[in-house]
């Protein structure tokens, strides 16, 4: 019984030993907790595994989003479709492809490359709107033939039609359009355009809606006082509220020639009066150089703003952007470095000094403007060479 008791027990240390090597230490992680906490920080690792689940979740849907954007952007700006082969999602790779074909059709300016398209409503559709495109490109009616959508063709039509007699001046040319509510836009606006590049009112007198006359003929005497800074010619506009601003302007543009607040108590309107005689403040603080005087401005608002545009002036005289530096607000003092430096890019035709602008879209535009300017002039330049040979001959 003694042996039996010892083997007992013999049998039981066994099993215990067998169980400690058998079960681990620690409870082993479930493999979706191991991916949460790899994906994560280590805030995430202390998170439950519920949490964690979610997490994991939220993060696998943010790379899949992810990867569709890049892949997207990449199959768009490459004019590459095969590129959307790869992601996960048919609405995705089907978007994708989409987006590709769209774009190598519109870059080649082949109405044909649309048919790449599965769907055949969205293939429709990209060729309508590059025959649009083209049209109003080039001009062409006959392209808008080519439409299969009725109202987008018709649409189309009138849009190259309103746009050649605008571009003629030819108000006979309107008439060609379609949309009657088009073709008295399309008239009207020459009309109008006309009577006031001319200053010439008896243009006006053309347009046969009665009330766009009126307008038009304001248009004209608006201009004729701001001209003549003449306050009693805006008496003749007929709208009461455009006579108000054309009086107020007309006394502003007086004031500020004259540098005399006097002249801007004849505005008839006591918030104008106080906006004139602050703008002569802080015209003559700009003159000066002296942004003590913004302390005389009586609005708030135009007072904090003063001093940044003074410094602005004083910037862009020295051409020194680290003057800008002094301005409190971030907004006005990026402003005035970007003027800054817009005036040094252009005094060295230098297109690469933009990039020290911090606003990328003006960037962009002062380099554009820049390469442009320096585009044109060597393309002058070979017409101006024979032209200089031929007086040396002479």
């Amino acid at each position: 019984m003694g042996r039996s008791i010892g083997f007992a027990v013999v049998g039981f240390i066994a099993g215990l030993a067998v169980m400690g090597l058998v079960r681990p230490s620690q409870k082993e992680k479930p493999v979706a907790t191991q991916t949460a906490q790899k994906l994560g920080s280590a805030a995430v690792g202390r998170l439950s595994e519920r949490a964690q689940k979610d997490f994991q979740n939220c993060a696998e849907t943010a790379v899949n989003r992810c990867e569709t954007e890049q892949v997207s952007r990449e199959a768009t700006m490459l004019l590459d479709d095969s590129l959307c082969a790869g992601l996960k999602d048919d609405g995705d790779r089907t978007s994708c492809r989409a987006s590709a074909i769209r774009a190598k059709a519109t870059k080649s300016g082949d109405p044909a490359a649309c048919k790449g398209l599965e769907d055949a409503t969205a293939a429709a559709d990209c060729a309508d709107a590059l025959y649009l495109s083209l049209a109003n490109e080039k001009r062409d009616t006959s392209l808008c033939e080519k439409i299969g959508q009725a109202d987008r063709k018709a649409a189309c039509v009138d849009g190259v039609s309103e746009m050649i007699a605008r571009a003629d001046k030819d108000p006979a040319k309107c008439k060609t359009i379609a949309d009657s509510a088009r073709q008295a836009t399309c008239i009207v606006g020459i009309y109008r355009e006309q009577a006031t590049i001319q200053r010439d009112a008896a243009f006006c007198d053309k347009i046969p809606i009665k009330e766009q006359a009126l307008s038009c003929r304001d248009d004209v005497t608006l201009m004729q006082a701001q001209l003549k800074q003449d306050p009693e010619t805006c008496k003749k506009v007929k709208e009461p509220h455009r006579q108000l601003d054309c009086i107020r302007f007309a006394y502003q543009v007086k004031a500020m020639t004259a540098k005399d607040a006097s002249i801007c108590e004849k505005i008839p309107d006591a918030k104008m009066v106080g906006e004139c005689k602050d703008q002569l403040v802080v015209n003559a603080a700009r003159e000066k150089n002296d942004i003590g005087m913004c302390a005389q401005v009586k609005d708030a608002r135009r007072r904090a703003s003063c001093p940044g545009e003074v410094t602005s002036k004083m910037a862009m005289e020295k051409k020194d952007p680290t003057v800008c530096d002094s301005i409190r607000d971030l907004g006005p003092r990026t402003d005035c470095r970007d003027q800054v430096v817009q005036i040094l890019a252009n005094e060295k035709q230098d297109p690469e000094k933009c990039k020290e602008m911090s606003e990328p879209r003006r960037a962009q535009l002062c380099a554009s403007s820049i390469r442009e300017w320096l585009a044109r002039q060597k393309a002058a330049m070979p017409a101006a060479m024979p032209q200089k040979a031929a007086s040396n001959q002479e």
